[in-house]
């Protein structure tokens, strides 16, 4: 998969970044795309990707739910929290319009034990291209970086 989107996008990364790809909805896609979303969330139950595999300076590929690839960006600073140990309220609280969340939404994640938020960088829109990913997981590596 990592060939078939190098094929399609000129990245630059050296062997520390580490590559990612990550599934977006609507209207999350579009309030990225647009600038308006300018930090990231992954919340869950287990210690799932990207908790604690994400960092400064990574690639996240950017693909619509049961679309194409449509862009990337840079990872900025990435903050990951225990949710056993602190309060989602103060998160969102904080965070709340850079996520761009509604209560529906803070709603249904209450229920989570971890949260990374990232902060986009450099989004870089792309000519969108389809891809051939398998499952249903929303966060792959696709290419692990060096430390």
């Amino acid at each position: 998969m990592l060939e078939e989107i190098l094929n399609n996008i000129k990245l630059d990364y050296d062997d520390e970044t580490t590559i990612h790809l990550a599934v977006f909805s609507e209207p999350y896609l579009d309030y990225i795309i647009n600038g308006k979303k300018t930090i990231e969330s992954r919340f869950s139950k287990n210690r799932s990707l990207p908790y604690q595999k994400v960092k400064t300076n990574d690639i996240i590929i950017i693909k619509q739910s049961s679309g194409p690839v449509v862009g990337y960006f840079r990872a900025g600073e990435c903050l990951f929290y225990d949710l056993k140990k602190e309060d989602i309220n103060e998160i969102f609280n904080e965070y709340r319009k850079p996520l761009c969340v509604d209560d529906e939404f803070i709603d249904k994640k209450r229920d989570s034990n971890f949260a990374t938020l990232i902060k986009v960088q450099k989004f870089v829109r792309v000519k969108p291209f389809n891809i051939h990913k398998k499952g249903m997981s929303t966060w792959l590596v696709l290419k692990e970086g060096k430390l």
